[in-house]
């Protein structure tokens, strides 16, 4: 390794292309179905949507390469994918458990492994992971809904210790953009 610098480089340069990646996998998953598949949009192009999607996806991502990016990532990360994220995956449990169904499910695996699953798994996906889903996202639910959403923000210096640090309730509107209605109280808290 005589040359530190190309490796950094070409590590950085990895890093890139697979977030581009990434994120043309992501807008094509998203893109064909409506365009091609269901035909939402018979009177556009796909290429066209595609881009328009990208560009209004692009206006939305400034906000979080602004100023105060880190606590809009704070409040989408916190009030706004969890109770979303929770709902897909327990609908992908029970598309899987009980649409699709747990034999054909070990039909599959059998002939892409040549081994059927053990009845560990096929209880997994039938009762359990549903189950657990399900408390998870009723916890998760009831304590959204205990207190008013709020972040921290520092109001001193580094390093950030608690006497620098206020605890500052969510307005409304950035509730409201965050999603969190789903996750937590959407109207106006109170600050205390």
């Amino acid at each position: 390794m005589d040359a530190p610098y190309i490796w950094a480089l070409l590590f950085f340069f990895m890093l890139i292309l697979l977030g581009l990646d990434s994120e043309f996998g992501t807008l094509e998953g998203a893109v064909t179905p409506l365009v091609v598949d269901m035909k939402l949009f018979p009177s556009i192009k796909k290429e066209v949507f595609s881009a328009c999607l990208s560009a209004f996806l692009f206006l939305l991502g400034i906000g979080f390469c602004s100023g105060g990016g880190e606590y809009i990532i704070t409040i989408f990360d916190t009030y706004g994918m969890n109770i979303p994220v929770l709902i897909l995956a327990l609908f992908e449990c029970l598309a899987v458990g009980w649409v699709f169904g747990t034999e054909n499910m070990s039909r599959a695996i059998e002939d892409m492994q040549g081994s059927r699953p053990c009845i560990f798994f096929t209880i997994c996906w039938k009762y359990i992971s549903p189950l657990l889903l399900i408390i998870i996202f009723l916890v998760t639910f009831v304590q959204n809904m205990m207190a008013a959403p709020s972040y921290n923000v520092y109001t001193g210096c580094l390093p950030a210790t608690p006497e620098f640090v206020q605890e500052v309730p969510i307005p409304w509107p950035a509730q409201l953009l965050a999603g969190s209605s789903l996750s937590g109280p959407s109207y106006p808290s109170r600050s205390s």
